[in-house]
């Protein structure tokens, strides 16, 4: 069942813990419900992998735990200590399926989260995988093939997989949906494509869940369709020398793998079928995914009337449980603005250490903190301009 019809009567602070791998909730209806409540309502959205449970990783179910008591502390009980916890800076929390480490955007960078606009801006770039023989290609086929999946009715299918040549160097995947489309056909009265995203490691042989899509022919007529559909969002980093595996089934797996919902939850159509994948130079079957760069840490522009920005700070939350000392601010000031220095508070007003000094000439660029001596909480990151000031704020966790 949708919500749509429902949300824009919100008027109750909303918040939306969920997997990317969920089997019975889309991470993209979340998304979509975050960006679509009324302006005025209070929100907070953390995507993290794993399945229909919490998280699995300990340090992520940690975080999880930390925004649950914060924001009920603050909702309910009108703590003010924890009203960052509600702060638009920091609304969207998403876990790198690979690395696990979070990466925080505000509500209005939602061309980082939601879906893509028709250009891309700045930080994003898309790209686009095609089936060739039995390889993923990032050119189109030369030449014409077809792939045959065989399916029975409650026994399943074996998929089939295509893979890429090992990466050269590390992709982010935004979490923004992979868009399919495949050419296929079936012979029975109904058949099925899943789709499915994997990141496969040659040195050690596994394979990690990244995403899925699935599309259902409800009344097979002759000849091939296009099944154009939207895969789940996922943030995933893909190593150096890993590969981006793509798996199709033509219906639930042969043998479910319980480790992830993969196909767990997908059931296939009532009838046997033998379905097929074409691709052809003219018709070539592909998905179009969208690649985050490492320099698209989210930094205000600089507006109308402001001359002084400041980034979030990356990681965020920070802390020994991540395995980090440290956590890193991006900012930016107009020429003419005189210096500035950046400074570290607690939550009760009080100085972190001595105030960073930026030089007149330095414009912009990033600065490193060094939190190994702070206390778990919340602190704000403060830059202050002779007639401006910015703030940030990030959470220790150890």
């Amino acid at each position: 069942y949708s919500t749509r019809s429902l949300e824009s009567s919100v008027t109750t602070p909303v918040l939306i813990l969920v997997s990317y791998h969920d089997g019975f909730f889309n991470p993209a209806a979340a998304l979509r419900q975050v960006e679509g409540l009324p302006p005025a309502t209070p929100r907070r959205l953390v995507l993290y992998p794993g399945g229909h449970s919490l998280p699995s990783d300990e340090s992520i179910r940690l975080v999880c735990s930390i925004l649950q008591e914060q924001w009920l502390e603050y909702w309910l009980k009108d703590k003010t200590v924890y009203a960052p916890v509600a702060s638009l800076d920091s609304a969207i929390v998403l876990f790198d399926g690979a690395t696990k480490h979070p990466r925080v955007f505000a509500l209005r960078d939602s061309a980082f989260w939601l879906a893509p606009p028709q250009a891309l801006p700045p930080g994003l770039d898309a790209g686009t995988w095609y089936f060739d023989g039995d390889v993923l290609s990032e050119n189109p086929p030369m030449t014409s093939g077809q792939r045959v999946i065989n399916y029975i009715n409650l026994i399943g299918s074996t998929p089939v997989s295509w893979r890429s040549a090992p990466f050269r160097e590390a992709v982010t995947l935004a979490c923004l949906p992979p868009q399919a489309v495949l050419h296929c056909d079936g012979t029975g009265t109904m058949y099925q494509m899943e789709l499915q995203l994997w990141d496969y490691d040659p040195a050690t042989g596994q394979s990690a869940p990244i995403s899925r899509g699935h599309f259902q022919v409800a009344d097979n007529r002759p000849g091939a369709e296009t099944l154009a559909f939207e895969m789940t969002p996922s943030l995933y980093t893909i190593a150096v020398g890993h590969q981006l595996e793509a798996r199709l089934h033509a219906g639930i797996p042969l043998i479910p793998n319980l480790q992830n919902s993969f196909g767990n939850f997908v059931v296939g159509p009532p009838v046997a079928s033998s379905n097929t994948l074409f691709w052809n130079t003219q018709q070539p079957s592909h998905f179009t995914i969208v690649i985050l760069k490492e320099s698209a840490s989210p930094v205000e522009p600089l507006g109308r009337g402001e001359t002084m920005t400041l980034g979030a700070p990356w990681p965020n939350p920070a802390g020994t449980v991540y395995g980090t000392t440290a956590t890193s601010v991006r900012f930016a000031y107009l020429k003419g603005d005189g210096p500035a220095r950046l400074e570290v508070f607690d939550v009760l007003g009080r100085s972190m250490g001595t105030p960073r000094e930026l030089p007149e000439a330095v414009r912009s660029g990033s600065v490193t903190l060094d939190i190994s001596g702070y206390a778990p909480g919340i602190y704000h990151a403060v830059l202050t301009g002779p007639r401006q000031s910015a703030l940030r704020s990030f959470t220790v966790i150890r």
